[in-house]
């Protein structure tokens, strides 16, 4: 948790304070970014369940989260997290980034 925390706040930082050359550069942070964001956020929601799992049912949280499934699910966050953010990678989809309000926006391409 603590490594997408701190991988979540590096590349903006980067893109606020570093000198950025190329749009590549800057599209890679910004990916960075998101795919950090999108897997902490499922994370925060798989803790949310699992408390809430060995509070209201202790009975079944052995099967719920046994070591081979909390691994599998583990996984399945960062595919997730990819997933959502596969498309910021390619050329056609352009993120601005608000170092104000530090967040990204998306922009349509015609109007650079």
């Amino acid at each position: 948790m603590t490594i997408i925390s701190v991988g979540y706040f590096i590349p903006s930082v980067l893109v606020d304070d570093g000198p950025l050359e190329t749009e590549i550069t800057l599209d890679f942070y910004m990916s960075l970014w998101d795919l950090f964001w999108y897997t902490e956020i499922v994370h925060i929601a798989l803790m949310a369940i699992n408390r809430f799992v060995c509070i209201v049912y202790p009975p079944y949280y052995a099967v719920f989260f046994s070591r081979t499934k909390t691994l599998l699910i583990l996984c399945i966050t960062y595919i997730v997290g990819f997933t959502i953010n596969f498309p910021t990678l390619f050329p056609t989809c352009y993120i601005l980034y608000n170092t104000h309000y530090y967040m990204p926006l998306y922009a349509d391409p015609n109007t650079w």
